[in-house]
């Protein structure tokens, strides 16, 4: 994790460095602070922080998840609350929300508990 951010802030720092005529275009960026989380069989919300650059949008692979805001064009820190319905179910589930921003993709995988 710690080398995904360290390279990843590189980067951005290179391309602040390096500065961008006016007849440059932006290139789009997302990046996931959290990756994974594994949350209760209880409906519940969790927050997620991307850094973006240019237009993003977020997926949820799964009818049961939720994501807002699900896009957004703002340079920088955004919060992405990831809602879920309760697991009715006993076996645990898996659901993906992927993050994407021009070519560049990453998921979130959530894992919620079964109901006991």
């Amino acid at each position: 994790m710690k080398t995904r951010l360290s390279l990843f802030l590189t980067m951005m720092l290179a391309s602040v460095a390096m500065g961008c005529s006016d007849d440059e275009e932006v290139k789009d960026n997302v990046y996931l602070y959290t990756t994974s989380a594994s949350v209760d069989a209880e409906a519940g919300m969790l927050s997620v922080t991307i850094a973006s650059q240019g237009i993003w949008t977020a997926t949820a692979g799964e009818s049961w998840v939720s994501v807002d805001p699900a896009s957004g064009s703002i340079t920088g820190h955004t919060a992405v609350h990831v809602s879920y319905e309760a697991n009715t179910d006993t076996e645990p589930r898996t659901a993906m929300v992927e993050f994407r921003a021009g070519d560049i993709r990453t998921q979130l995988t959530l894992t919620q508990k079964g109901n006991k």
